[in-house]
């Protein structure tokens, strides 16, 4: 599966971290990896084994225990180094479905930098807009070098 295949559409909302289709994505690229870690593997069972471990994706020691116990891989320090970068790949799958979204949905701030928002995280100015993502950086400690990303649909003017 690619990310353009599970676009939304215009109607649908953002597309949300661990969603299984980002999940599905992000393991198929991990996959190829620990592949190249195990060439006698398949990787179907890569994939399957790390979606049902994703909970332990930010952590490469954990997530190769976790395979070690429930998929019957026997880890070593290479694998652990592979699995490392797992959250990365997740991320990168997120961003990449964010992008299509916003391409397809279209996106027009309703507030500009400087402006003074709410959301859950707190209330600051707008330090940035991220036009690809539809977010905002919202600089809730009033630092004025940056702050915590907003969807822009979780925003509202303070």
């Amino acid at each position: 599966m690619t990310i353009e295949a599970m676009a939304p559409t215009s109607t649908m909302p953002r597309p949300r971290p661990y969603a299984p289709g980002i999940v599905r994505v992000a393991a198929q690229r991990i996959a190829e990896e620990c592949m190249e870690w195990d060439p006698t593997s398949k990787p179907e069972h890569w994939v399957e084994a790390l979606v049902d471990s994703v909970r332990d994706w930010s952590d490469g020691y954990r997530l190769a225990r976790q395979l070690e116990i429930h998929s019957s891989v026997s880890p070593d320090s290479g694998l652990v180094e592979v699995l490392d970068g797992a959250y990365h790949h997740l991320e990168c799958a997120q961003e990449e479905a964010e992008n299509i979204w916003v391409r397809i949905v279209g996106f027009t701030p309703e507030h500009a930098v400087g402006d003074l928002v709410v959301f859950a995280h707190g209330t600051g100015p707008i330090h940035s807009i991220d036009m690809k993502r539809a977010r905002y950086v919202v600089d809730v400690e009033r630092t004025g070098n940056g702050g915590i990303y907003a969807n822009a649909e979780d925003v509202a003017a303070a």
